[in-house]
């Protein structure tokens, strides 16, 4: 092989002095592929990248399979397969493919407010739909070009905003404080300012779980008020919406407390009264903080 050859006793001392200068030479010759029989694939310039035993080193042939004195026609073109750019080849993987096509987002504070474990679904969608400000508000309708009051539907004080429908009108805020008013809970009445409060609130997970169907019942039913004003003229009060709520989070505490009950009967077989009565129920909370 020219390129790897040793000269120091072969041919003239012209000769074996022109072959000293090999490496200086070789970065001006280009190897312009045809056939490639006559290129070798681990020293000559076939890529325009330099010969490829300098940019993987010696090992290159050892790891790669592919002889030293190989020509670049006798290597056969095979594809591999990464699951992303920046990985090395591998197996097909869906689950890595689709990772890296849809990139994990940052986790949003607000988060365990919406998708909590039992909560109410039809609550928690409208719910997330709040927090993301996708709620299809007066004010969104009027960007979108229809032509719509501005006014919001509940007060007529204010332009109808998803910050002021929700936690800013009087009858929200109404509905707001007459559902929190025996807890002792400071409320603020802005969005930001209550995923803040939430995270913050001290007590146990039954507590806490019971406030975060408050927020979604809150939201759902005040949206719901809202669009029975808007399709049907019919006007509620806000502690008629305030039952509702109290109506609805009661036999949902009322359901977990039961499927509690029943998970603890295989562990207290001679004595579920006794287990009941050492264990602090939903509705227990519920009627001591919530609706005295």
């Amino acid at each position: 092989m020219f390129w790897v050859s040793d000269f120091a006793n072969k041919g003239s001392w012209i000769w074996r002095n022109l072959m000293k200068l090999r490496e200086t030479a070789r970065p001006f010759i280009l190897c312009n592929v045809l056939s490639g029989e006559e290129a070798s694939f681990w020293h000559d310039n076939w890529t325009h990248n330099g010969d490829l035993l300098s940019v993987t080193g010696t090992l290159g042939p050892q790891y790669s399979g592919i002889s030293i004195d190989a020509s670049v026609h006798s290597v056969v073109d095979y594809f591999v397969w990464r699951n992303s750019v920046s990985a090395q080849p591998s197996n097909f993987s869906t689950t890595t493919l689709w990772k890296t096509l849809h990139p994990d987002p940052p986790v949003v504070n607000w988060v365990s407010i919406v998708w909590f474990k039992n909560r109410i679904p039809k609550h928690a969608f409208i719910a997330w739909l709040v927090m993301r400000n996708r709620m299809s508000t007066r004010d969104k309708l009027r960007h979108w070009g229809l032509h719509v009051p501005a006014e919001c539907l509940l007060c007529g004080a204010a332009d109808e905003t998803t910050s002021h429908l929700f936690f800013e009108c009087p009858f929200s805020q109404e509905v707001w404080s007459g559902l929190m008013a025996g807890t002792g809970l400071v409320l603020s009445y802005k969005l930001e300012d209550m995923v803040v409060w939430f995270q913050s609130i001290l007590g146990d997970s039954k507590f806490k779980t019971i406030v975060k169907f408050i927020f979604q019942a809150v939201i759902y039913f005040v949206w719901k008020e809202r669009n029975g004003r808007l399709h049907s003229n019919g006007q509620k009060q806000p502690i008629f919406v305030i039952k509702e709520i109290r109506l609805q989070i009661r036999a949902k505490l009322l359901g977990m407390d039961r499927e509690i009950d029943s998970s603890m009967r295989p562990l207290y077989p001679e004595a579920p009264a006794i287990a009941q009565q050492n264990r602090v129920s939903y509705l227990s909370i519920w009627f001591g903080r919530f609706q005295v």
